[in-house]
């Protein structure tokens, strides 16, 4: 009996072991998962030229498109006037590229720039305001090309999240194209590379 009572101790002992042996290793803690994202620059602090330039380079919006960014001659118009974000600076919006479109074109690409202090009211104000600007835009071009105004009616407000050790960085989009996930795609790839603290 007592030797039963031995090989059964020998045995759960075993087998104890060969499981403990084959456990997880313990999830990451939020220390090391942050460890591992990228120290951003403020939004404030980059330049979207190089956005602008990809923009252009790639005609995704085509080559009529013309790219302003923040402190460009007529960009604080376009997003006020244009795209009807008249309230921007107390949105605090931080950076920002608009695009022009040629005539009886709707080819659109704005970018908003925010930092950590970006909020639910303010997506749902600016995306009141780009359906307003998707809406008159395809009034305007409707009577001459159609296929200018089914993109307006396929319009894509994104909001891309760039995250970073330091914080986070969210822009809110509108695309206007031929291939919004294309546009998106180019968008987010652009804005991470910029935004990546040397």
């Amino acid at each position: 009996m007592k030797k039963l009572a031995l090989i059964l101790a020998a045995l759960l002992a075993v087998s104890l072991l060969v499981s403990c042996s084959g456990t997880k290793a313990p999830a990451e803690t939020a220390e090391q998962t942050e460890q591992k994202l990228p120290t951003l620059k403020a939004a404030a602090d980059v330049s979207l030229a190089p956005l602008a330039s990809a923009l252009a380079e790639s005609a995704v919006l085509g080559e009529n498109t013309e790219y302003l960014t923040m402190g460009d001659e007529y960009a604080e118009d376009t997003l006020m006037f244009t795209y009807g974000v008249e309230e921007f600076r107390t949105m605090n919006v931080a950076n920002y590229l608009v695009s022009e479109h040629g005539s009886n074109e709707a080819y659109t690409c704005a970018v908003l720039l925010f930092g950590d202090d970006y909020g639910q009211s303010v997506f749902e104000t600016l995306e009141e305001r780009f359906d307003t600007y998707s809406e008159e835009l395809f009034n305007s071009v409707a009577p001459y090309s159609p296929e200018a105004a089914a993109l307006c009616n396929d319009h894509l407000i994104r909001v891309l999240d760039i995250n970073g050790a330091n914080g986070a960085v969210h822009a809110v989009c509108l695309f206007i194209s031929d291939d919004n996930t294309a546009l998106e795609k180019l968008v987010s790839d652009q804005l991470n590379a910029i935004l990546a603290a040397d």
